[in-house]
């Protein structure tokens, strides 16, 4: 902070011509002196390029027109300070007694331009060209001692104030600020208030400082500050410093409306849904800013709307981007909100519809190379609309925009879901799915998921599947892999098997069919989004049928072929009708596969006719050979008696030929 002091005692050049004024000294000749001292002060040139009036009532003063301050000389930005007019007054009898009081100190139309170099060299580092001017002190270690400064009324009037980073590529910039502060002594209390537009946002602020004296030796200085943005408001309490810097204390914030704080920071304000902060957010934390640049909430409460999270969260800086380090819980999240925006426009989390199908807008994941994070959640209930998850338990882990997000476990549709899902936002856009799912309820899961809602049951799920692609339509278009599924007692709504079967009958689907189960189980696997199953059994008390086919999930689309078998203790035993079920998985088309069941009825009448020829033929033979049904004995069939009449034949036939007897 020693350029705050050389500033200081820059001002004191300009005091003293004020009090060269009183004395009558021409106003050039005061003018090239102060313009000296402030120089020597600084290092920096101080031009005036206007009048130079002194002032006596209502107080000694000297008002300067048309002033600039030089930049750095690295810098070619044009000067660091440059103001309309400047405005000093000062208290005659202080003076006389040694202090400097200073009335009045204004800027009218100042513009302050600072700058940060690529290499990290800043404008506002001034240096003294000498000693220190007269009117201040050194103590013995070299550090300059100001003499006793009282400011009665600091005022900036309509400033501008620029930062140009070249280090971080950024440009911010302050307008019509309004600026008006008051420091009785430097040992004492500060206090300043103002208002500004930042990139076209209004802005109003106060604050206090106990002490600048003590915050320019080094000293952790009281501090209290508040700051609003349209319908955003932040305080802080606590000690700052400032070489280096550092602060310790409490935060408060909250919002109700962020489109002006965003268009502050030059960006759209996020459509936030309920329970994300759509209508309030609020914080409290304790803020510890550390002197190596790290930022440290603690006993943090987040509220956004009714949801709330608490917790510790670290933020480290980094050479290529800030890393995230946090533990979260919360009793319970409604996320609602969630299932019906997935009602409206199509996206990475809306469910598919008929007529649109999955979307193909781009899926923006920038955001995940903002930062590397480490993140613990533990949560209680989850509501998703028609769906809750019970409990999560998670835990984020994103490198270099590739995040892996593990369950362990989450419990949700009355079951438990555990595993790991990837989502790479490097150089594109992938996702890994590898999770079990352990009892859960098929019927909200399918309806919340993929828009089905006609399985009932609980299942237990493998599924392990890469999707790569920048929508979503793309992703599930790209799907490889492969799972298993195995589902206990439950139905299928809208269809009735046994009933199509034993009546022969399509009506037997729609609202109010079903056909009941014991079990469903099999394997699939997925190649270029098709999903591909030859082994899908569903047993039931009446009847059996096994599932083969494929699943497009890029077009939602069927393409199975269903053959059920009535058992044998059903009426109708031993009835096969394929059925095939087509077309897109909100609204099959469910008919009888014709040309499977002609081909079924072939095989069954050549089987027919296959064993009517042979029983003619073998009791031909028993004609010919004169073997009577009467003869044949118990076990052995008429083929079985025929091939023993005819061995006997030729035996005898041998016998008369060779001559035995």
């Amino acid at each position: 902070m020693r350029w705050i002091k050389r500033l200081a005692i820059g001002v004191l050049a300009l005091v003293a011509l004020a009090v060269g004024a009183l004395f009558v000294v021409p106003t050039e000749r005061i003018a090239r002196l102060a313009t000296d001292q402030f120089e020597q002060a600084t290092g920096r040139a101080l031009t005036i390029n206007g009048s130079v009036r002194p002032t006596v009532f209502p107080s000694l003063g000297v008002r300067i027109e048309d002033v600039a301050m030089a930049n750095a000389d690295w810098s070619a930005q044009g000067p660091m300070l440059a103001a309309a007019r400047l405005d000093v007054s000062v208290g005659l009898m202080d003076l006389l007694g040694g202090a400097v009081s200073v009335d009045r100190l204004e800027l009218v139309d100042p513009v302050v331009l600072l700058e940060r170099a690529a290499d990290g060299r800043v404008n506002w580092d001034v240096a003294p060209k000498t000693a220190a001017p007269s009117g201040a002190t050194t103590t013995g270690g070299g550090s300059t001692t100001l003499p006793e400064i009282s400011l009665a009324e600091a005022r900036i009037i309509n400033g501008t104030v620029a930062f140009i980073d070249a280090q971080a590529d950024a440009q911010h910039r302050v307008e019509a600020l309004d600026l008006t502060m008051t420091l009785p002594s430097f040992q004492g209390r500060a206090e300043a208030s103002g208002s500004a537009l930042y990139n076209g946002a209004a802005v109003t602020f106060d604050g206090t400082l106990d002490g600048i004296a003590g915050l320019l030796n080094g000293d952790l200085t009281p501090i209290e500050a508040q700051v609003a943005v349209g319908g955003t408001t932040a305080s802080v309490t606590g000690n700052l410093g400032m070489s280096p810097l550092g602060f310790e204390g409490q935060l408060t914030a909250q919002s109700n409306e962020r489109a002006t704080l965003f268009a502050a920071i030059g960006q759209a304000a996020p459509d936030l849904p309920s329970g994300f902060g759509r209508d309030q957010i609020t914080l409290q934390t304790g803020l510890t800013l550390a002197t190596e640049g790290s930022l440290h909430l603690r006993d943090m409460t987040l509220g956004l709307d009714g949801n709330s999270l608490r917790g510790d969260v670290d933020v480290f800086p980094g050479e290529q981007r800030p890393k995230v380090v946090a533990t979260l819980d919360s009793p319970g999240l409604d996320l609602s909100a969630l299932a019906a925006q997935s009602g409206g426009e199509a996206g990475p989390s809306a469910a598919p519809t008929t007529s649109s199908g999955w979307s193909n807008a781009p899926i923006d994941v920038s955001a995940l190379g903002l930062a590397d994070a480490e993140i613990v959640l533990t949560t209680g209930a989850i509501g998703l609309g028609d769906a809750t998850l019970d409990a999560v338990s998670a835990r984020l882990v994103l490198d270099r925009a590739r995040a892996v997000i593990t369950l362990a476990p989450i419990r949700a549709y009355g079951g438990s879901i555990t595993g790991e899902v990837i989502v790479n936002g490097r150089g594109g856009l992938s996702s890994r799915v590898n999770l079990a799912l352990s009892g859960l309820q098929t019927q909200p899961l399918l309806t919340e998921f993929l828009d089905f809602e006609r399985l009932v049951g609980q299942a237990d799920v493998s599924v392990n599947v890469l999707g790569v692609g920048t929508s979503m339509a793309a992703l599930m278009s790209s799907l490889e892999g492969s799972g298993n599924v195995s589902v206990g007692r439950g139905e299928i709504l809208g269809l009735d098997l046994a009933g199509m079967m034993r009546n022969f009958d399509l009506n037997f689907q729609g609202e109010g069919a079903r056909t009941i189960f014991d079990g469903i189980t099999g394997q699939f696997s997925l190649t270029q989004g098709i999903l591909n199953t030859d082994d899908l059994t569903l047993s039931a008390p009446l009847l059996e049928a096994l599932t083969q086919g494929q699943v497009n999930m890029g077009a939602q689309n069927l393409d199975l072929t269903v053959v059920p078998v009535l058992l044998q203790n059903a009426e109708g035993a031993g009835i096969s009708v394929p059925l095939r079920i087509t077309g897109p998985w909100s609204a099959p088309r469910i008919r009888p596969d014709l040309e499977a069941a002609t081909l079924q009825q072939l095989n069954i009448d050549g089987a027919a006719i296959e064993d009517n020829a042979r029983s003619a033929l073998q009791q031909k033979l028993a004609e010919e050979l004169d073997v009577a049904r009467e003869g044949v004995t118990d076990g052995q069939s008429i083929e079985d008696a025929v091939k023993d009449r005819v061995e006997d034949k030729v035996r005898d036939a041998l016998g008369g030929l060779f001559g035995g007897n």
